[in-house]
């Protein structure tokens, strides 16, 4: 909830067509809203991001995908994308999956404004990562596949996607009314050598214009030596990017984490709070055992 911190939206673990509003503090549910009955596809039986994906930055609008489980084949069917309107208690707009192929989105979110449902695609170039307009009237193609990715506020409130292109090297952010972009940073700092892995939080919606990334698993020799021997400045970093060209980049901390333990779960993927001055990442601090929690606290006066 952008405004209550006891409050938090759910839905079921296995997936439903209703999405709770829960008060931590009192320890009780109410439905948030009911899509039963609501959408132009009767055999959808989940409505959800696919893991992925938040609301906007007012907490009013969210982007969902629809989807069926088949026990028996073990296989989910997309049905279709929508945008709901949680003020309103309204369905804004639709999109049925014959409209890209009928193949499973990797995961769809909302911009921070709520004007654009992004969806995207991995190993599909001609879907890749897309803006649609909120009632899916239009759309604008950000990037040819999914990557490691998130939605922020540009220093003027624009919608950004921000994300890392392993394909040219760089971490990018896109403009999403105008498809105009601008390079952060290189994810490679000497020849075959790369920081890895890198993750992009774009949470600080009261401080527009900046990222946190975290990169893990860096390599030398084009992928054979891991990891590198020779560290660079953003290896196993958690570093705090300026969403401008030739902003400012700082060091924020060391995740002290060579390896994931136990794939994404024991990943860094650095989140910051909505004011910029909190940050939370996991780390075993390379001890081989499962990742703990960390909190890193920011002065207001970085953004100075």
């Amino acid at each position: 909830h952008p405004a209550d911190p006891r409050k938090l939206w759910f839905t079921s673990n296995n997936g439903g067509l209703v999405w709770w509003e829960k008060d931590v503090q009192t320890d009780t549910d109410r439905v948030m809203v009911d899509f039963r009955g609501r959408l132009p596809w009767p055999a959808a039986t989940a409505v959800w991001t696919k893991g992925e994906g938040s609301a906007s930055a007012n907490g009013r609008f969210f982007a969902f995908m629809a989807t069926a489980y088949d026990e028996s084949t073990q296989r989910v069917t997309v049905f279709g994308l929508l945008s709901y309107d949680r003020v309103e208690d309204r369905v804004v707009g639709t999109l049925d999956a014959a409209a890209f192929g009928r193949l499973m989105p990797d995961h769809v979110s909302i911009s921070p404004s709520g004007r654009y449902v992004v969806p995207s695609w991995s190993a599909q170039p001609a879907l890749g990562t897309r803006a649609y307009a909120l009632d899916f009237s239009s759309h604008r193609q950000l990037h040819s596949d999914s990557e490691h990715s998130d939605l922020a506020f540009g220093p003027q409130g624009q919608d950004l996607y921000v994300y890392t292109n392993y394909k040219d090297g760089m971490v990018w952010a896109k403009d999403m009314a105008t498809g105009s972009g601008f390079t952060l940073m290189s994810l490679y700092p000497r020849r075959g050598s790369n920081l890895g892995a890198a993750h992009l939080s774009g949470k600080a919606f009261d401080r527009p214009g900046w990222v946190i990334m975290s990169t893990y698993a860096d390599s030398a020799d084009h992928g054979k030596t891991q990891p590198d021997p020779v560290l660079q400045a953003g290896h196993r970093k958690i570093m705090l990017l300026e969403l401008k060209p030739r902003g400012r980049q700082f060091s924020i901390a060391h995740t002290q984490l060579g390896k994931a333990y136990g794939g994404s779960s024991g990943e860094p993927q650095a989140t910051i709070s909505r004011d910029g001055t909190r940050i939370l990442f996991a780390s075993n601090f390379n001890s081989g055992g499962p990742p703990d929690s960390y909190l890193i606290t920011l002065p207001p006066w970085v953004y100075v």
